[in-house]
């Protein structure tokens, strides 16, 4: 079940306004309303509630895109439009919320019923909290590991793989299927791209750019600038093959892809 408004009251007693404040404020992925009290926004990474932070106070008369929470006494109410990464965070926080007493909950402005487990108010299809967890990895300058970055512009997709194992494939609005995937490579496949991007010889001339795609970005924290990479997937360098081989395998077993299946080398899917 999807919602835009839930609003939760514990079946006896009052809400513990001050643990969920400390709950909340613990949490990487929130801040606190800088304009009105209790009241607390719901992003999905922290460099995402960070950007949403500086929207609230750039414009105070608006809420950005997420989930807002409201925390009083009596009840605890979670409201806004938000995907599928956000919507795994809210679930994170009414799994902590509800763990140890009944509560009842009014969904979209209905009848109050008891809540039951808090997992049927959500897609049947979340994100991994690891996954999230691991997404700055994808957006903030590299810190540890390597990381490539797979991006075909005629496409519209941008497939990024961390020496983590964790991966990440986004889509333009014009492509096909969901906007955003991610997923945790097996061990074993994880094996194999570190060994193939090893075998990348960047200084190979039949890489420079050629203004084709797709192109793929080798980075390492250590090196001052990445190296952008040409690649004909159709005819790449022998040292290239074993890399192409696997992209163009996951890509096209993502583009294939139904819920809940669990991929042979990408793992558990998310979408957002």
């Amino acid at each position: 079940m999807d919602f835009e408004d839930l609003a939760l009251r514990p079946v006896s007693g009052t809400v513990d306004v001050a643990a969920v404040a400390r709950w909340l404020d613990a949490q990487p992925f929130v801040f606190k309303d800088p304009i009105e009290d209790e009241k607390w926004h719901l992003s999905a990474t922290h460099e995402m509630m960070k950007m949403h932070r500086e929207q609230r106070i750039a414009a105070p008369r608006q809420f950005p895109l997420g989930l807002v929470v409201t925390v009083s006494p009596e009840v605890v109410c979670i409201g806004g439009l938000a995907h599928a990464g956000v919507l795994a965070r809210a679930y994170q926080f009414l799994a902590w919320l509800v763990d140890d007493r009944e509560w009842t909950v009014v969904i979209d402005w209905g009848p109050a019923e008891p809540l039951g487990d808090p997992r049927r108010l959500f897609p049947a299809v979340l994100p991994d909290l690891a996954t999230l967890d691991d997404a700055g990895i994808f957006v903030e300058p590299l810190a540890d590991g390597s990381r490539g970055t797979w991006k075909d512009e005629r496409a519209g997709i941008t497939f990024m793989i961390h020496s983590s194992g964790s991966w990440l494939l986004e889509r333009e609005l014009h492509a096909k299927g969901p906007q955003v995937m991610a997923g945790r490579l097996t061990s074993t496949a994880l094996d194999a791209w570190l060994h193939a991007i090893t075998e990348v010889d960047t200084l190979d001339p039949a890489l420079e750019p050629a203004w084709r795609t797709p192109r793929i970005t080798l980075e390492f924290p250590e090196d001052t600038e990445p190296d952008y990479l040409e690649i004909d997937p159709a005819a790449p360098p022998p040292h290239c093959q074993a890399l192409v081989a696997m992209v163009t395998r996951w890509l096209a077993a993502l583009d294939a892809w139904t819920p809940p299946t669990v991929l042979d080398e990408l793992g558990p899917v998310g979408v957002g």
